[in-house]
């Protein structure tokens, strides 16, 4: 009998150890492979809470600015990647967190303003705008992810911003 209450105490701790586990960040290699296949990121992101997604879609989308390509075909691989971002949030793995698209907008939002390289690039902010909003399907549900990311923008571009009075020194 005691055996068999460690082993269930045994598989009980393994399951919710395994389950805290299940996101590992990727490697250098994986971010590369996103950046250039857009379509990688669901394994990615399996397991992955919110921010922890909106976190490697930033590296990706910095990633895929490395890359060398047109303006056209990198605004296009941008969409690609919020867009694929948006799909695998929102169709976990079994036991992975159900993230909604109105708090991965806000995820998103938050990690691309805490970057200086990407929230001070309109263009790459007018892309992933313009994705996000695909991303709600209709004109209502995309107005409103596009408020939810635009306000994590802005409010994590403020928190980043030097304290008032700050002076750079020449």
């Amino acid at each position: 009998m005691k055996k068999l209450i460690m082993m269930v105490v045994a598989v009980v701790c393994a399951t919710c150890l395994s389950a805290s586990a299940a996101f590992t960040a990727p490697t250098a290699a994986q971010i590369a492979q996103a950046a250039a296949n857009p379509a990688a990121l669901a394994t990615l992101l399996q397991g992955a809470t919110a921010q922890q997604a909106a976190d490697v879609v930033r590296v990706v989308v910095t990633a895929a600015l490395g890359l060398g390509l047109s303006a056209d075909a990198l605004n296009t691989r941008i969409a690609s990647i919020v867009s694929a971002s948006f799909t695998a949030v929102s169709t976990p793995a079994p036991g992975a967190p159900v993230i909604t698209s109105a708090t991965f907008a806000a995820a998103l939002g938050t990690s691309l303003g805490s970057s200086p390289g990407l929230s001070q690039n309109g263009a790459v902010i007018a892309v992933v705008e313009t994705a996000v909003a695909s991303a709600g399907g209709g004109h209502a549900a995309g107005a409103a992810l596009v408020t939810s990311f635009s306000q994590a923008l802005n409010a994590s571009v403020a928190a980043h911003l030097p304290a008032k009075g700050y002076e750079i020194q020449q």
